[in-house]
């Protein structure tokens, strides 16, 4: 019924308690429902929200597995493995963290499990280098250090393969090592360890060949006399040459070393034989000439050296006439470079600048090498 002022009068009677744990008839409150069980809903029916039994509300992330467990306020993520317990699997969460340990062991872990990293009482992360690429390391060596070369210590007998500044010690170097071309071979020293040195020169071990020719008659107004060609698939080197020669008349004659950039060509020539300095060489590929006939000449690159060379009498007819005579020698290679042909048109080339010489007879020897 209405009061005086013509208002209806309403009583709440659905006001209730609000402290938790207390037990309420009628509420308007917005709450929930603690089951211990939970609840198991089918479709197109409804529930009270779910509380746990400390009146928080429950929250499912996912549709099927819940994410964790409430506890103090924090969700706790946790995989399903422990360390060095098993392969990775899809349930692993996978962060990578380390234990710290005083001193290092070889066998800590299980082959193929996944694992924590290893580091030392500072939090420095301890690196074992055993392999690169697979091979092991030499472990060898000073202590802190890591080893690199071989295991053989000094004055022990040589093995292994290792990198090292030594040589063998023998007792002579009567015999030499047998190595062919690409070994790798150790350095000789003697039984006090200091190191054989062969004084042979470098150039000593090259493939050289010699060639002579003996009692050339030249032509009138003779130009070159004797050459050297290049070779199409070798480097020549010439290191030497030695003339000499005999007159009728003793003379002086102007010798000139020339350098040619195309071969001579007609005339008439003689082959003069290649000889190997040693047996073994290959046939040589420079091709020697001597010309009784002036051939035509060449491109001159320009004449390397010259010299007069005295011509004795054949039979000289006294002492005074004979004179004394020296050959012209030059050596190539000892102060400079050796005088290079390379390929089939570069020539070197002795000539008499054009000299007639009557009785002559010229000894020529020359060297080279091939390369």
């Amino acid at each position: 019924m209405a009061d005086f002022s013509s208002k209806l009068p309403v009583t709440d009677t659905s006001d209730g308690p609000v402290t938790p744990g207390t037990a309420a008839t009628l509420s308007n409150l917005i709450g929930g429902q603690y089951n211990s069980a939970g609840v198991t809903l089918t479709n197109t029916q409804q529930s009270a929200l779910q509380l746990a039994s400390n009146g928080s509300l429950e929250v499912q992330i996912t549709n099927s597995t819940p994410l964790g467990v409430a506890q103090s306020a924090n969700w706790i993520v946790v995989g399903t493995l422990t360390n060095d317990n098993a392969t990775p699997a899809a349930t692993n969460i996978g962060a990578l963290v380390a234990v710290a340990e005083g001193t290092l062991s070889s066998s800590r872990y299980t082959s193929g499990d996944q694992v924590l990293l290893v580091t030392d009482l500072a939090g420095n992360t301890n690196v074992d280098l055993q392999y690169v690429a697979g091979t092991a390391c030499v472990t060898a060596g000073v202590a802190g250090l890591q080893a690199i070369g071989g295991n053989v210590a000094s004055g022990s007998a040589d093995s292994g393969n290792g990198v090292k500044v030594a040589a063998v010690a023998v007792a002579t170097v009567d015999t030499l090592p047998t190595v062919a071309a690409t070994d790798r071979i150790d350095s000789q020293a003697d039984l006090q360890g200091r190191i054989y040195v062969n004084a042979v020169p470098v150039s000593g071990s090259k493939i050289s060949y010699s060639s002579a020719t003996v009692g050339l008659v030249t032509a009138a107004s003779a130009t070159d006399i004797f050459t050297i060609t290049g070779s199409a698939t070798k480097t020549i080197r010439v290191k030497h040459i030695r003339i000499s020669g005999t007159v009728s008349s003793t003379t002086y004659v102007d010798v000139l070393l020339i350098k040619r950039s195309a071969a001579n060509t007609s005339g008439t020539s003689t082959a003069v034989n290649a000889v190997p300095n040693d047996s073994s060489n290959p046939a040589a590929s420079a091709t020697v000439l001597s010309y009784t006939a002036n051939p035509t000449l060449g491109a001159v690159v320009g004449t390397m050296k010259s010299a007069k060379l005295l011509m004795n009498q054949t039979v000289p007819n006294n002492a005074q006439s004979a004179g004394v005579q020296i050959p012209i020698e030059w050596t190539f290679g000892s102060r400079g470079q050796a005088i290079t042909l390379r390929g089939t048109s570069q020539v070197l080339a002795i000539n008499l600048n054009s000299t007639t010489l009557s009785g002559s007879s010229f000894d020529i020897t020359i060297e080279w090498q091939e390369e």
